[in-house]
């Protein structure tokens, strides 16, 4: 979708295009008749290596109107532009390289960035090991920091949450038997044993429990 529109009042239209893969609105700005802006440039970053989702402060001059911010030819997750001279910017999944900063003035780089690869998650078991949609399960394990995913026999948790790095409670989906999984930033981590648990059966078979009890 593209729409046009006067933005910032200045009485010539920008451009915004919405990135729906991304989730995400680019806004072209138009700058016709504007001074050239000056070029940004980096004097410093703090600190000089991060893992995943680590913050990184950005120090230089002319940062104001920053469009990007890249740690090792990777886009941040996101960024603030503080003032004119600071950015703090989150690391994502990247590499090591450059930091830089596009403005509309140019780009600036500063060299040195190390970036710390996250701990592969593991999972060293789960309990209850059989259940039916809806109900919960506690996932035990290792760097589960930052699970973007859990899934039960190949479907998604209908919801989870990270309760330390190394629990997990999910609650299953429509799923099938199969395989445990969790996938972090540091990779993927599987377990298998799980049983789907139909709920007509589940609640058949609690009845017949119940009727042998009563006998």
């Amino acid at each position: 979708m593209i729409d046009i529109g006067d933005l910032d009042a200045d009485g010539k239209p920008e451009i915004c295009v919405a990135n729906y893969d991304e989730n995400t609105i680019s806004i072209l700005r138009n700058r016709i008749g504007e001074a050239i802006p000056a070029a940004p440039a980096i004097t410093s970053f703090t600190p000089g290596s991060a893992s995943y989702a680590g913050l990184v402060t950005i120090t230089g001059t002319n940062l104001g109107e920053a469009t990007a911010v890249t740690f090792g030819g990777v886009p941040a997750s996101f960024f603030t532009v503080q003032s004119p001279a600071t950015i703090i910017a989150a690391v994502a999944n990247g590499s090591s390289g450059d930091v830089t900063v596009t403005t509309p003035g140019g780009t600036a780089a500063a060299s040195g960035f190390v970036y710390i690869a996250p701990a592969a998650p593991a999972i060293t078991s789960f309990s209850p090991d059989a259940a039916p949609a809806g109900n919960s399960v506690t996932i035990n394990g290792s760097d589960f920091n930052n699970t973007s995913s859990v899934s039960f026999g190949g479907t998604l948790a209908n919801n989870f949450s990270v309760q330390s790095s190394s629990v997990i409670i999910a609650e299953v989906g429509n799923g099938l038997s199969g395989d445990v999984k969790v996938i972090t930033p540091g990779g993927t981590a599987t377990k298998p044993g799980f049983l789907f648990l139909d709920l007509l059966i589940s609640l058949l078979s609690a009845r017949h429990q119940r009727v042998q009890v009563l006998q």
